[in-house]
């Protein structure tokens, strides 16, 4: 994998939920980004429902484009010279629910 498509490898997974209100603060993503570097075939992201309720969440990719100053903004249309490997990437489930964290017992 050459520098170029590796350091443009990455998805930033902090928009990437549906069906559930990311406003609320209700769900937490970790890592909010990955980086598949050379030799790594696989990662693994997390996440935990904050809500007091379960909820369901639909997984799609979204392509971020990063500032000099780490901001990031939407990648579409791309440019001519961004390269994305939202093609080559697999991933599963597409829809997960997840069960409300349990508040741990005080004391």
């Amino acid at each position: 994998m050459t520098g170029v498509f590796r350091s443009l490898l990455f998805f930033v997974f902090g928009g990437v939920l549906w069906g559930h209100s990311l406003a609320s603060a209700d769900v937490l993503i970790y890592p909010t980004r990955l980086v598949l570097e050379e030799g790594t075939r696989a990662a693994k992201l997390e996440l935990v429902n904050r809500s007091s309720e379960a909820a369901t969440f639909r997984i799609h990719l979204v392509n971020r484009r990063m500032n000099q100053f780490g901001e990031f903004s939407p990648a579409e249309p791309p440019l001519p010279d961004e390269l994305f490997a939202t093609g080559l990437i697999r991933y599963s489930p597409r829809q997960v629910r997840i069960e409300p964290v349990k508040p741990r017992p005080s004391g």
